[in-house]
């Protein structure tokens, strides 16, 4: 049986990692948002009692990496060339997620889903 306490730590894992994102270079942040995609969907799995902020960060994150531009300067060339690795990766945790997480989850962010 799954200790009901891992929500709150896979929530709080995925916050350490959303917030360091925020704080560091374009390039090692693409890397780190997979993690916060994982972590989120992770504490979603295991509960939902931080639904209300974990449903919109998860989605904000994947539509934000796949939407990242690797054409600035600030990215370099090999880190341009990862990006498809991490995308699919991310796209992985959402697959997974569709599939394991309970219909009503999703509907919380149904209105964030359609204004994309």
């Amino acid at each position: 049986e799954v200790d009901p306490d891992w929500e709150e730590a896979q929530f709080h894992l995925a916050n350490y990692y959303y917030k360091w994102s925020k704080a560091v270079t374009t390039g090692v942040k693409q890397s780190m948002l997979p993690h916060v995609i994982k972590h989120y969907g992770e504490s979603l799995k295991y509960g939902s009692s931080n639904i209300f902020q974990s449903m919109p960060r998860l989605l904000t994150t994947w539509f934000e990496l796949e939407g990242a531009d690797t054409t600035t300067s600030q990215v370099s060339a090999s880190q341009a060339a990862s990006k498809p690795n991490l995308v699919q990766l991310a796209n992985g945790h959402i697959q997974d997620l569709i599939n394991k997480l309970p219909t009503y989850q999703w509907l919380t962010a149904l209105s964030q889903i359609l204004s994309r």
